[in-house]
């Protein structure tokens, strides 16, 4: 591969190919290589080579970059990146070096186009600044965030230790969607809890109402009750059980699929301690989710002058990497490849 004036060594290009391998086999297994449609059509093998080649790529574009900027790199640097070269070349596989004919001089030269493309950046965005609602959009698109930034921390630290009586109107089909019984089966089923009801009423033990009508699913495994976190409840249940004492019932709760009463077994509200501590962790990871939207800000702007910056090269791919398939990755770590010429 010749990008620009810039030749490629076959050893370079494959440390990245080998790179994005590993990367696919942690995150997917060795299986992952089976899978024919893995991204727009493309296999796994297919994305793979062409990640490969995009990270490849980039890497010389800033490199070259670096050397317009006059970016050099200092005695301390180089000698750190000798270091870590001396230190990964010993981790790779030996059919790789042998195939590959990869020496520390060729790890060197991928850790040295990863530092001046690092210092490129940098230099490229030290003046740039996010506004403050493209931090808060990215860091709302944290639905875990979102969710949680509109709840009070009271609430989140608020539990409910209840037994649970449901009785259905609608059914689970083996797709597990929820669908309505007949309408004469659900009056049946509404009439029937408000019967229960009024049997708790009248001084009925709720577990035994539990046991001959309920669904018992939790309470063979959890016959102390079930813990339910209010910030997690839909609002009718957590405002039915906000008004109990324990050993006290909800009035009948229509819900999605059925209709509920619930039994307060024991109510915890948070102490002072607990609702400081949790502030404290929240801002904390807000402040971690904000550093990680100007990160994620600062590299989309980057992105989008090294795009400029690519167009301005020239690439050519050779007959020797147009024919490398990840394939040849796996032949060369099993042995079953010969060396490189």
């Amino acid at each position: 591969m010749t990008i620009d004036t810039v030749a490629v060594y076959e050893g370079e290009a494959m440390l990245y190919l080998y790179q994005t391998y590993v990367a696919f086999e942690s995150h997917g297994g060795s299986d992952v290589w089976l899978i024919e449609d893995f991204s727009g059509g493309k296999s796994a093998g297919e994305v793979a080579k062409q990640g490969a080649s995009d990270n490849l790529i980039r890497a010389k574009v800033l490199a070259d970059r670096a050397v317009t900027m006059g970016v050099v790199i200092d005695e301390e640097t180089r000698g750190e990146i000798e270091t870590n070269a001396a230190s990964y070349f010993e981790t790779l596989p030996e059919p790789l070096v042998v195939a590959a004919d990869i020496s520390t001089d060729t790890v060197e030269r991928v850790l040295e186009d990863a530092y001046l493309g690092l210092q490129v950046m940098e230099a490229t965005t030290v003046g740039y600044e996010p506004t403050l609602a493209d931090i808060t959009n990215h860091m709302l698109a944290n639905e875990e965030y979102k969710r949680l930034l509109e709840l009070e921390g009271v609430d989140i630290l608020t539990s409910y230790r209840v037994q649970h009586l449901v009785i259905r109107t609608h059914v689970q089909d083996d797709n597990r969607q929820w669908t309505p019984l007949p309408e004469e089966e659900q009056e049946q089923a509404y009439m029937l809890v408000t019967d229960l009801h009024q049997m708790l009423d009248g001084g009925e033990s709720f577990v035994s109402i539990l046991k001959a009508f309920g669904d018992l699913n939790y309470y063979e495994d959890q016959p102390e009750g079930i813990i339910y976190n209010k910030a997690q409840l839909p609002p009718e249940f957590s405002v039915a059980l906000d008004d109990l004492e324990a050993g006290q019932f909800t009035e009948v709760i229509e819900g999605r699929t059925g209709y509920h009463i619930l039994y307060l077994e024991e109510k915890h509200l948070p102490t002072e301690e607990e609702l400081f501590d949790y502030q404290e962790q929240f801002g904390a990871w807000e402040a971690s989710l904000r550093a990680e939207a100007v990160g994620a800000l600062n590299q989309e702007a980057f992105d989008a002058i090294y795009s400029r910056w690519k167009e301005e090269l020239s690439v050519d791919y050779g007959e020797d990497w147009l024919n490398v398939t990840i394939e040849t990755m796996v032949d060369i770590l099993e042995g079953e490849a010969e060396a490189s010429d």
